[in-house]
């Protein structure tokens, strides 16, 4: 029998208006399409279980499936897939530089793609994910939060239609619309001018430059900057981002693709 979330028989369940579940014990339930957002995991079990066609997504460190610590072996199957993760993981300038040159060459095929849709799709949402246009005005505010702020150290770098986290707090001290929708084009403009930032920076960058200590961020604004944090962790996250976000766009620009009239229909 299904229950509600809020009513399955017999659970165990802490539960306060913050929407925390400590410790929480679920038995004898149906969780058939149940999506989990920004949500910690850590430490949980999944014991005498049924899933297929299941989907995780996120920053895992360990994943033990059936005894088989199974990270190492995806981990290693993505940098088969796609070995521009080697370059990202380096400290060599010139790595870096190829790395960022490759994840832009992506992009603007990605965004090619998704230029010749209509606009209606450039700002589809697949399964409640971000549009195509959220994805890249993300990017936007990763670059301005890691890159500008906390590598350069500009004090109020963050472009109003930047794309902040949903949990993110601070976003009105930032200066972000939260109410913005520029068009897609408007969004490219904005993303190539960050792109070209961050590729002139790595252009000149030199292997001190990349372990240089930036100045620590205690204040409100993001990100967190702490103490004995490099320049090349900085770019690390803005290029993981880079490429984590075009993976979900090419998926999901695939999805709207297969659903969209053709350009030229037969008449």
């Amino acid at each position: 029998m299904t229950h509600p979330i809020s009513t399955i028989v017999g659970m165990e369940w802490p539960f306060d208006e913050s929407g925390t579940y400590l410790d929480a014990r679920i038995e004898f339930a149906d969780f058939t399409g149940t999506t989990i957002r920004e949500s910690r995991l850590n430490g949980v079990r999944f014991v005498g279980v049924e899933m297929v066609d299941a989907e995780i997504d996120g920053y895992i460190e360990t994943l033990v499936v059936n005894g088989i610590n199974v990270i190492p072996l995806v981990e290693a199957e993505l940098d088969r897939l796609h070995p521009v993760r080697f370059l990202m993981r380096s400290n060599d300038p010139a790595d870096l530089r190829e790395a960022w040159l490759q994840l832009g060459s992506a992009w603007q095929s990605t965004i090619g793609r998704a230029r010749s849709l209509p606009e209606a799709q450039q700002h589809e949402q697949v399964r409640g994910e971000w549009s195509i246009t959220q994805t890249l005005r993300h990017l936007v505010f990763a670059v301005d939060s890691w890159f500008s702020r906390g590598l350069i150290g500009e004090s109020m770098p963050y472009h109003p239609a930047g794309q902040p986290p949903a949990f993110m707090d601070g976003i009105v001290e930032m200066g972000i619309d939260i109410a913005a929708s520029p068009t897609f084009a408007e969004v490219i403009d904005i993303w190539q001018g960050r792109a070209t930032a961050v590729a002139r920076y790595l252009d000149k960058a030199t292997a001190d430059d990349l372990v240089r200590i930036c100045e620590p961020n205690e204040g409100p604004l993001w990100p967190p900057i702490a103490p004995g944090t490099t320049a090349v962790r900085c770019l690390r996250v803005v290029l993981n981002e880079t490429w984590a976000h075009h993976q979900f766009a090419v998926r999901d620009l695939a999805i709207i693709e297969s659903s969209a009239p053709p350009t030229n229909p037969r008449r």
